[in-house]
């Protein structure tokens, strides 16, 4: 687990937002996070922060553990780590499939997971357990596998999946849902690439795909507005199903009135759907702030 330009940059503004936004006091890492920042990283969040913000890790940004950035740079005053293993140094072991204990319940300012999520079999369980574990008005900064990483975890997930779960009914708002371009086999091993907003796919009343050759990251920071027992007591469901369900209408096979060959109507739609799938089409994609 590691923290990329793209996880330190909202950690920061956060920390530095004007106005402030809660302190980030008492945090947990989801795993033992390593700090992972390029020289061309530092000198992005300089520009954008000031020469000072990351202090002596400006010198030593790579490959060390985070905890004493994110105390120094944050303003961290209690740093737990989670894990389900005390391997690594963890503070609170918990295995995420589990059901949170209650002295977990509420306790944190801030919970942090660059890269545990996809390894978790149980994902509804563990994604339970973070919006469990924050407190009324903090903050929760995730990176977790979107595309071309198969292998890498159990799982490579949807934007859909977080604009669906961090919604207001199970008391959350999603600040930003975003993708990163990635090298392989890891992002943290090159500077960072470009990253883009993800629609909400409900907003634009249309699955939001994704292709391209480049392993894609997924980033979401999101808010806690209320805190609910069970957050899932009624699931998710994909928005473009639960649209048909409410209007009442089925799916069709269109046929050709021009009687146009299978195989082409098929080279025409895969065409299209990879245009739409590029983080070239503004429908989907958009500027990260």
């Amino acid at each position: 687990m590691a923290l990329t330009y793209h996880d330190v940059r909202p950690l920061l503004r956060a920390r530095y937002a004007s106005p402030p936004s809660r302190p980030l006091q008492e945090v947990v890492t989801i795993g033992r996070q390593v700090l992972a920042l390029h020289r061309r990283d530092v000198r992005a969040l300089a520009d954008e922060f000031g020469p000072d913000v990351l202090g002596p890790w400006a010198d030593r940004p790579y490959g060390a553990y985070a905890d004493a950035f994110l105390r120094e740079a944050l303003g961290v005053i209690q740093l737990d780590v989670l894990d389900a293993s005390d391997y690594e140094g963890a503070t609170v072991l918990h295995d995420l499939n589990r059901p949170l204990p209650a002295e977990l319940t509420q306790r944190f300012d801030a919970v942090i997971d660059g890269g545990t999520l996809e390894h978790v079999f149980d994902v509804p369980a563990a994604l339970r357990a973070y919006m469990g574990m924050l407190r009324v008005g903090g903050s929760l900064f995730l990176s977790t596998p979107a595309n071309n990483l198969c292998g890498h975890g159990f799982y490579q997930l949807s934007p859909e999946l977080m604009h669906r779960v961090f919604v207001a009914e199970r008391g959350f708002r999603a600040n930003h849902v975003a993708l990163v371009e990635a090298v392989y086999p890891g992002i943290e091993l090159r500077p960072a690439r470009r990253a883009v907003a993800v629609v909400d796919p409900d907003a634009v009343a249309e699955r939001v795909t994704l292709t391209g050759r480049r392993p894609m990251m997924l980033l979401v920071q999101a808010e806690k507005l209320v805190h609910h027992e069970d957050p899932f007591a009624e699931p998710p469901q994909q928005s473009d199903y639960a649209a048909r369900w409410r209007e009442g209408r089925g799916h069709e096979l269109r046929s050709s009135r021009r009687r146009v060959p299978l195989s082409v109507r098929a080279v025409v739609r895969g065409w299209r759907q990879r245009r739409n799938g590029s983080l070239s089409n503004k429908r989907f994609y958009r500027p990260l702030p």
